[in-house]
């Protein structure tokens, strides 16, 4: 994970130490129990969040939060039965893959809030790749029923500490990130622009609490 600084302000930026976000979150694996099975798995960020620290220079600071969520290559074969629904190896393989990666949304949403207990005000932006490949929102919608980018936000009612999606007032056509093919809805990279890669701010820095 990289931040690109521009020179004149490099003074100010310091990389976090990876043992702070342990010690924020309490961990660095969690349970997992995959649709309600008894005994539990094991996860833990496949790339840790990268923490950089920007010092606005007036006692506050910004915490630049990078995240990469992205499962790993889901190399089995598609499989369907007579009625088109995905089934064998590749789907038990991609259902845990999006459970990890929700877990891992829910892990840096635990950072925040202890932020928040920490600090009145905290400085906050989350940036980076929240994909959650193929079949974007099909798994979530028909067989998990919870979305990764609402484990990242927080709750709404929550509001002091929700994060704002930097797109949210952009029109719905400008709403998108990149455009990939998609072998399980069938639906060609032409046809399929995605919000793969997110900009999230916290309610301090929209709200004017912070300088910046």
């Amino acid at each position: 994970m990289w931040f690109v600084v521009k020179p004149a302000i490099l003074s100010k930026c310091t990389i976090q130490e990876a043992q702070v976000w342990y010690d924020f979150i309490g961990r660095k694996n969690w349970n997992v129990n995959y649709w309600g099975q008894i005994k539990p798995a094991s996860h833990s960020h496949y790339r840790l969040p990268q923490v950089m620290i920007y010092d606005l220079q007036n006692g506050e600071e910004i915490e630049f939060i990078g995240i990469h969520l992205k499962s790993k290559i889901n190399n089995s074969k598609i499989t369907r039965d007579q009625d088109r629904n995905l089934k064998g190896t590749f789907l038990e393989t991609a259902l845990k893959a999006h459970v990890k990666l929700a877990t891992e949304a829910r892990s840096i949403r635990q950072y925040i809030n202890a932020k928040f207990d920490q600090l009145t005000n905290p400085g906050i932006i989350v940036i980076g790749d929240g994909n959650d490949g193929q079949g974007q929102r099909y798994f979530e919608y028909q067989y998990l029923f919870f979305d990764l980018i609402q484990n990242l936000q927080g709750e709404v009612l929550d509001a002091e500490r929700y994060m704002n999606h930097a797109l949210f007032d952009f029109k719905k056509n400008l709403r998108w990130t990149a455009k990939f093919r998609d072998k399980i809805l069938n639906i060609p990279a032409s046809q399929n622009p995605l919000l793969l890669d997110h900009i999230f701010i916290c309610q301090p820095l929209v709200n004017g609490s912070l300088a910046l």
